[in-house]
Protein backbone atom coordinates (compact mmCIF):
# COMPACT_ATOMS: atom_id res chain seq x y z
CA UNK A 1 0.00 0.00 0.00
CA UNK A 2 1.30 3.42 -0.89
CA UNK A 3 1.81 6.45 1.33
CA UNK A 4 -1.25 7.99 -0.34
CA UNK A 5 -3.28 4.89 0.55
CA UNK A 6 -2.19 5.14 4.19
CA UNK A 7 -3.16 8.82 4.28
CA UNK A 8 -6.58 8.03 2.78
CA UNK A 9 -7.16 5.34 5.42
CA UNK A 10 -6.03 7.77 8.12
CA UNK A 11 -8.58 10.35 6.93
CA UNK A 12 -11.34 7.70 6.81
CA UNK A 13 -10.45 6.45 10.30
CA UNK A 14 -12.37 9.10 12.22
CA UNK A 15 -14.73 7.16 14.49
CA UNK A 16 -18.18 8.43 15.33
CA UNK A 17 -19.86 6.85 18.35
CA UNK A 18 -23.23 8.53 17.72
CA UNK A 19 -24.01 6.45 14.64
CA UNK A 20 -23.33 3.13 16.41
CA UNK A 21 -25.46 3.74 19.50
CA UNK A 22 -28.57 2.86 17.53
CA UNK A 23 -27.61 -0.84 17.52
CA UNK A 24 -29.21 -3.10 20.12
CA UNK A 25 -26.70 -4.90 22.33
CA UNK A 26 -27.37 -8.50 23.38
CA UNK A 27 -25.89 -10.26 26.37
CA UNK A 28 -23.01 -12.55 25.50
CA UNK A 29 -25.14 -15.65 26.09
CA UNK A 30 -27.77 -14.38 23.62
CA UNK A 31 -25.19 -13.36 21.01
CA UNK A 32 -25.71 -15.04 17.67
CA UNK A 33 -22.62 -13.76 15.91
CA UNK A 34 -19.17 -13.08 17.30
CA UNK A 35 -16.13 -11.90 15.39
CA UNK A 36 -12.44 -11.84 16.19
CA UNK A 37 -10.00 -9.53 14.44
CA UNK A 38 -6.27 -9.81 14.97
CA UNK A 39 -2.98 -8.89 13.35
CA UNK A 40 -0.61 -11.68 12.38
CA UNK A 41 2.63 -11.71 14.31
CA UNK A 42 3.48 -15.42 14.46
CA UNK A 43 1.93 -18.88 14.54
CA UNK A 44 1.84 -18.78 18.36
CA UNK A 45 -0.63 -15.90 18.27
CA UNK A 46 -2.72 -17.70 15.64
CA UNK A 47 -2.86 -20.81 17.86
CA UNK A 48 -3.88 -18.67 20.85
CA UNK A 49 -6.67 -17.14 18.76
CA UNK A 50 -7.78 -20.64 17.69
CA UNK A 51 -7.99 -21.80 21.30
CA UNK A 52 -9.83 -18.64 22.31
CA UNK A 53 -12.35 -19.02 19.47
CA UNK A 54 -13.01 -22.64 20.47
CA UNK A 55 -13.52 -21.64 24.12
CA UNK A 56 -16.33 -19.24 23.20
CA UNK A 57 -18.81 -22.06 22.39
CA UNK A 58 -20.65 -19.99 19.77
CA UNK A 59 -19.87 -19.73 16.10
CA UNK A 60 -17.02 -17.29 15.63
CA UNK A 61 -15.81 -15.53 12.46
CA UNK A 62 -12.10 -14.74 12.54
CA UNK A 63 -10.20 -12.33 10.30
CA UNK A 64 -6.41 -12.15 10.38
CA UNK A 65 -4.62 -9.09 9.02
CA UNK A 66 -1.12 -9.87 7.72
CA UNK A 67 0.91 -6.63 7.61
CA UNK A 68 4.03 -8.32 6.21
CA UNK A 69 4.96 -9.22 2.67
CA UNK A 70 5.55 -12.80 3.80
CA UNK A 71 3.19 -15.59 2.79
CA UNK A 72 1.78 -17.25 5.89
CA UNK A 73 -0.17 -20.40 6.61
CA UNK A 74 -3.27 -19.10 8.36
CA UNK A 75 -6.29 -21.06 9.60
CA UNK A 76 -8.59 -18.06 9.26
CA UNK A 77 -9.96 -15.67 6.72
CA UNK A 78 -7.17 -13.23 6.01
CA UNK A 79 -6.35 -9.84 4.63
CA UNK A 80 -2.81 -9.49 3.32
CA UNK A 81 -1.12 -6.13 2.86
CA UNK A 82 -1.02 -6.89 -0.88
CA UNK A 83 -4.85 -7.08 -0.84
CA UNK A 84 -4.95 -3.29 -0.45
CA UNK A 85 -4.58 -1.19 -3.53
CA UNK A 86 -2.46 1.97 -3.66
CA UNK A 87 -5.45 4.04 -2.48
CA UNK A 88 -6.19 1.78 0.50
CA UNK A 89 -9.18 -0.05 -1.02
CA UNK A 90 -9.65 -3.63 0.16
CA UNK A 91 -9.50 -6.26 -2.59
CA UNK A 92 -9.76 -9.36 -0.37
CA UNK A 93 -12.88 -11.50 -0.69
CA UNK A 94 -12.29 -12.80 2.85
CA UNK A 95 -12.23 -9.27 4.27
CA UNK A 96 -15.22 -8.15 2.17
CA UNK A 97 -17.21 -11.16 3.38
CA UNK A 98 -16.23 -10.43 6.99
CA UNK A 99 -17.20 -6.76 6.70
CA UNK A 100 -20.54 -7.55 5.05
CA UNK A 101 -21.87 -9.39 8.11
CA UNK A 102 -23.44 -7.99 11.27
CA UNK A 103 -21.88 -9.17 14.52
CA UNK A 104 -23.15 -8.87 18.06
CA UNK A 105 -19.56 -8.67 19.35
CA UNK A 106 -16.25 -7.77 17.69
CA UNK A 107 -13.24 -8.81 19.75
CA UNK A 108 -9.96 -7.21 18.66
CA UNK A 109 -6.97 -9.20 19.90
CA UNK A 110 -4.22 -6.65 19.28
CA UNK A 111 -2.31 -4.44 21.69
CA UNK A 112 -1.56 -1.88 18.94
CA UNK A 113 -3.75 -0.78 16.02
CA UNK A 114 -2.46 -0.03 12.54
CA UNK A 115 -4.27 2.20 10.05
CA UNK A 116 -5.62 -0.95 8.39
CA UNK A 117 -6.97 -2.50 11.60
CA UNK A 118 -8.53 0.83 12.59
CA UNK A 119 -10.24 0.90 9.19
CA UNK A 120 -11.48 -2.68 9.63
CA UNK A 121 -12.84 -1.90 13.10
CA UNK A 122 -14.73 1.14 11.80
CA UNK A 123 -16.14 -0.70 8.78
CA UNK A 124 -17.17 -3.77 10.75
CA UNK A 125 -20.84 -3.69 11.73
CA UNK A 126 -20.86 -4.87 15.33
CA UNK A 127 -23.13 -3.94 18.19
CA UNK A 128 -20.33 -4.08 20.72
CA UNK A 129 -16.60 -3.67 20.02
CA UNK A 130 -14.00 -4.73 22.56
CA UNK A 131 -10.25 -4.11 22.49
CA UNK A 132 -7.11 -3.20 24.39
CA UNK A 133 -7.06 0.10 26.27
CA UNK A 134 -5.09 2.92 24.71
CA UNK A 135 -6.39 6.44 25.31
CA UNK A 136 -5.98 7.43 21.67
CA UNK A 137 -8.17 4.50 20.56
CA UNK A 138 -11.09 4.97 22.93
CA UNK A 139 -13.48 6.05 20.16
CA UNK A 140 -13.01 2.73 18.36
CA UNK A 141 -14.35 0.54 21.17
CA UNK A 142 -17.30 0.24 23.51
CA UNK A 143 -15.26 -1.66 26.08
CA UNK A 144 -11.50 -1.42 26.51
CA UNK A 145 -9.49 -3.70 28.76
CA UNK A 146 -6.26 -2.49 30.31
CA UNK A 147 -3.80 -5.21 31.22
CA UNK A 148 -0.03 -5.43 31.18
CA UNK A 149 1.06 -6.33 27.63
CA UNK A 150 3.65 -8.66 29.13
CA UNK A 151 0.78 -10.88 30.33
CA UNK A 152 0.32 -11.88 26.70
CA UNK A 153 -2.50 -12.41 24.26
CA UNK A 154 -3.87 -15.50 26.05
CA UNK A 155 -4.39 -13.58 29.28
CA UNK A 156 -5.88 -10.65 27.35
CA UNK A 157 -8.36 -12.99 25.62
CA UNK A 158 -9.33 -14.51 28.99
CA UNK A 159 -9.96 -11.03 30.40
CA UNK A 160 -12.14 -10.14 27.40
CA UNK A 161 -14.24 -13.25 27.92
CA UNK A 162 -14.54 -12.57 31.65
CA UNK A 163 -15.80 -9.02 31.12
CA UNK A 164 -18.19 -9.67 28.25
CA UNK A 165 -19.80 -12.56 30.11
CA UNK A 166 -20.44 -10.15 32.99
CA UNK A 167 -22.27 -7.65 30.77
CA UNK A 168 -26.04 -7.75 31.21
CA UNK A 169 -28.47 -5.85 29.02
CA UNK A 170 -32.18 -5.33 29.39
Amino acid sequence: MSIIGKKILEIQNKPSKNKRRELKIKSFEEAESIAILYTWSDSTKMEAVDLFAKSIEQEVDVLCYNPTKDIIECNHKSLHISDLNSLGKINSQDAKSFLSKHFDYLLVLDFELSEVTKHLILKCVASYKIGFYLAEHENYFDLMININKQAGIVNFAEQILKYIKAIRHE
